[in-house]
């Protein structure tokens, strides 16, 4: 099922081709080659002194805690659950060379999702990111120190060919089939001039 954007300019093929499903195929595993291929893509990442705060634990259908990361996430996701794996991103508030705050950690965590995320793509590999989840919870259960944030948790996989065969409610189907779209240009960016920001 492919779900193109209607763009103003030619993009490469990752970005054109990605949308965030909900109709994962469990039968549909990620290899161990293709994910260490994803997080080598996230590891050359840029960050701020070259710090990588980002940290990511994953959990494939059959893992210890998979089971316990599901059950963190909120009702309205719970199609996350078929997904080859759950990503949950948490990253360093502080910087490991003189533990002072890093301001950019968040930044830097949300560059290399996107560089693993365009590498899946690369790969037919779909991801949907959630925010919807009980970060308390999952702090305790995958005991995440407090120096660390719980940025996202993220589903990685393959997708039916056919949504029929994805079982999912009316609401979700009508939300996959929805047409992508974004602002305008004009709306994101400014060009040699100041910004109206109370817009």
């Amino acid at each position: 099922m492919r779900k193109t954007a209607i763009t103003d300019a030619k993009l490469i093929e990752p970005i054109f081709e990605r949308w965030s499903p909900r109709s994962f195929n469990p039968d549909s595993k990620i290899s161990d080659e293709v994910l260490q291929e994803l997080v080598e893509a996230a590891r050359w990442a840029p960050s701020s002194r070259n710090e990588q705060p980002w940290r990511f634990l994953l959990f494939g259908i059959d893992d210890k805690f998979r089971l316990d990361v599901e059950s963190a996430l909120v009702s309205g996701n719970k199609w996350a659950t078929k997904a080859s794996h759950l990503l949950v991103v948490c990253s360093s508030r502080n910087f490991d060379y003189n533990e002072r705050p890093n301001n950019h950690y968040k930044y830097d965590t949300g560059s290399a999702v996107m560089s693993l995320i365009l590498q899946a793509m690369s790969r037919n590999i779909y991801s949907h990111q959630m925010a919807g989840f009980d970060r308390d919870s999952l702090r305790k259960i995958l005991s995440v120190p407090d120096s660390y944030d719980i940025i996202v948790v993220i589903a990685l996989g393959y997708i039916y060919d056919n949504l029929e065969e994805a079982n999912l409610d009316e609401e979700l189907i009508e939300k996959e089939i929805k047409a992508r779209n974004r602002k305008t240009i004009d709306l994101l960016m400014a060009s040699g001039k100041r910004w109206n920001f109370t817009k």
